[in-house]
């Protein structure tokens, strides 16, 4: 099923995280898989006024968007690997490292910087499918709470890597979210390149029926 929008995801790990064991150490890894220590994310944090700013939206009256309860898992259709040219190693390592420090500001709690490596492309797209309640601007105004180590995310795996037609980078992209599901997530991710830094621009979700996970989890 894929993940309500960038504001609900990350509140929804927010949330269920609050009120568990206080965080420990994460894997110190140079290598996938890793688990991102909190203290690799560099990234300033969005304001919810610079989201708002968009789509021109004002916040609307709601509980937070996070919830998809009730809803019925869809299997995802056929998704077939866009044709491109194999990325070369510099650029894999580019869109790895995005990844890597996306998931680290995740890890921290303060979820409003991992929107740093989002295209605002994404981030229009999302907002206007997905509008910022009262209560999500509440929500991520708070200050943030330190996100145990039990719902760190990690980044398992970059793999098939391909430049696009239209000069976009695509790969597949394992994780796993403790929050969302117990195993590994496998999704293809399109990354644009903006002022020298590759931005995560489309995501396609949920193919690891298609595209089964390859990388071993990482170790505590």
């Amino acid at each position: 099923m894929p993940r309500p929008s960038i504001v609900s995801a990350l509140a929804l790990s927010a949330l269920l995280a609050l009120g568990a064991a206080n965080p420990t150490a994460a894997q110190d890894s140079t290598s996938l898989p890793v688990t991102p220590d909190p203290a690799e994310c560099t990234a300033e944090p969005v304001t919810i006024d610079e989201l708002l700013s968009l789509t021109g939206a004002t916040p609307i009256p709601g509980t937070p968007s996070a919830g998809t309860e009730g809803e019925t898992a869809a299997t995802p259709g056929a998704f077939a690997l866009p044709e491109g040219e194999p990325a070369d190693e510099e650029t894999v390592t580019a869109v790895t490292a995005s990844l890597r420090e996306a998931l680290a500001c995740l890890n921290t709690g303060n979820f409003l910087t991992a929107f740093a490596f989002f295209s605002e492309d994404f981030q229009r797209r999302d907002l206007e499918e997905f509008p910022i309640t009262e209560a999500d601007v509440a929500f991520f105004e708070a200050t943030p709470e330190p996100l145990p180590a039990e719902f760190h995310a990690s980044l398992l795996a970059v793999r098939e890597a391909r430049v696009l037609e239209d000069g976009r980078v695509g790969a597949l992209v394992e994780t796993i979210f403790p929050d969302e599901a117990p195993g590994p997530q496998v999704d293809f991710i399109i990354f644009v390149q903006e002022d020298g830094r590759w931005l995560l621009d489309e995501i396609i979700e949920d193919l690891e029926a298609q595209y089964p996970p390859t990388a071993a989890t990482p170790t505590s």
